[in-house]
């Protein structure tokens, strides 16, 4: 009983305080608002979506855009309190390091970044564009370098605050409905825990049968 209830605790842990390892990062309070679709004068169709956010990372967003279903960026557009300073198109999507304006202060719901996807198979009546908060701790993008705690230092700086400190590189599952992040890692190891408890159980079943 005891080694059951052990490993019980180890799956609560799992579930409930791994998923927040990078909630430090803060995740910027995303929202969104989604047009529909345009025609184009070629007959193509596509979508504007704006994305919010009500807080910022030592100001910068760092927000990955992903093309789950029909659907291709090509054009962003910053909000006016930010500038775009990275860039980077991915297989499925583009990624974008987003700076607050100086002397912007970003307080409530505040217009990040727009952008524009061309729908890609119009007979398929539905399109999915989602996103991804990414981290930034000890990740350099460009000439940008960030500590353990996600602030900008320079590169002398970033490697003396992250030696021995394994970069952000966030593959996360964006939900289709909240746009909401669960790391690879709190499944895996909740499902590796929840298989052991139950092959721990059958045999202590088995075990009492005799």
């Amino acid at each position: 009983m005891k080694r059951f209830l052990l490993m019980v605790s180890l799956i609560v842990a799992m579930l409930v305080v791994m998923p927040n390892v990078k909630a430090a990062d803060a995740y910027y309070n995303v929202s969104y608002d989604q047009s529909e679709w345009t025609k184009k004068d070629d007959g193509s169709y596509y979508i504007n979506k704006i994305y919010y956010v009500e807080k910022t990372v030592n100001g910068y967003v760092y927000l990955k855009l992903i093309e789950t279903n029909n659907v291709k960026i090509t054009a962003s557009l910053a909000g006016s309190n930010f500038t775009i300073v990275n860039e980077t198109r991915e297989e499925n999507g583009i990624s974008y390091l987003l700076k607050v304006k100086d002397g912007v202060n970003v307080s409530g719901k505040t217009e990040a970044i727009t952008v524009t996807a061309d729908i890609v198979d119009a007979s398929k009546k539905e399109c999915q564009l989602d996103y991804s908060p990414l981290g930034l701790s000890c990740m350099t993008i460009d000439d940008h370098y960030f500590d353990k705690d996600s602030k900008e230092v320079t590169e002398e700086e970033a490697q003396a605050s992250c030696e021995g400190v394994t970069p952000s590189n966030p593959n996360d599952v964006p939900s289709p409905d909240t746009g909401s992040v669960i790391p690879y890692i709190a499944i895996g190891g909740g499902l590796v825990a929840i298989a052991g408890v139950y092959l721990y159980s059958r045999k202590s079943n088995k075990v009492y049968k005799i």
